[in-house]
């Protein structure tokens, strides 16, 4: 498993409305990473990219610290040049019953947004499990409609939005739940994609990645 970017998109048009259905696309066998994800569209064409922020702390009670790179992997070499003691990476918390609680309480829309690709589910739930691993937090610049591309691999990725007008701060792990929620609501077929609202005005979106 290759996981390769966390990078912030410029996005507009994210809104939802109500009235959805789940439509997946057909299973797609012996694709390569870039064909999958041109096969199901991906993003729209005028996201522009910038690297992620991750704050942490790099020693039990230590100061916090960000951090900026195109990927997790980036930061992690970032964060063991400081302390090569540390890791960001953890593991992820066992808690079902928190997912389960998200599925039924957040705001989730199935074969949404429109315009992107749908991906993968089971890249997806390795990405979810990747995520739900990272320690500290992630920030997205100021929105409304900024989003950041958190996981990606074999075309299959996670996106963490801000509507605020403000920069948005929460914890990585986080994200990863909010998207099990997604996956578990969405899910029906080979590959999917969603939108799961939280408090906070900021969102987390599943769907095809160029990966």
């Amino acid at each position: 498993m290759v996981h390769v970017s966390a990078l912030f998109a410029v996005l507009g048009g994210l809104l939802p409305f109500s009235g959805l259905q789940l439509v997946s696309g057909s299973p797609v066998n012996d694709l390569k990473p870039a064909a999958l994800s041109k096969r199901f569209g991906g993003v729209p064409d005028d996201v522009t990219v910038v690297p992620i922020q991750w704050r942490g702390s790099l020693e039990e009670g230590g100061p916090l610290i960000n951090l900026q790179g195109d990927s997790f992997e980036d930061i992690e070499k970032q964060a063991k040049a400081l302390n090569p003691k540390c890791t960001i990476f953890t593991e992820p918390a066992n808690n079902t019953d928190l997912v389960t609680r998200q599925t039924e309480d957040k705001d989730i829309h199935c074969d949404w947004p429109p315009g992107w690709g749908n991906a993968q589910y089971n890249h997806i739930m390795d990405g979810i499990a990747y995520l739900r691993g990272i320690s500290g937090d992630c920030r997205a610049p100021p929105g409304p409609g900024n989003c950041g591309r958190v996981s990606c691999s074999w075309g299959a990725a996670i996106y963490y939005c801000n509507d605020n007008p403000h920069e948005h701060w929460v914890r990585c792990a986080k994200i990863g739940d909010v998207a099990r929620a997604i996956a578990t609501k969405c899910y029906g077929w080979a590959y999917f994609r969603g939108q799961g609202f939280d408090k906070g005005n900021w969102n987390t979106i599943i769907a095809a990645g160029d990966c």
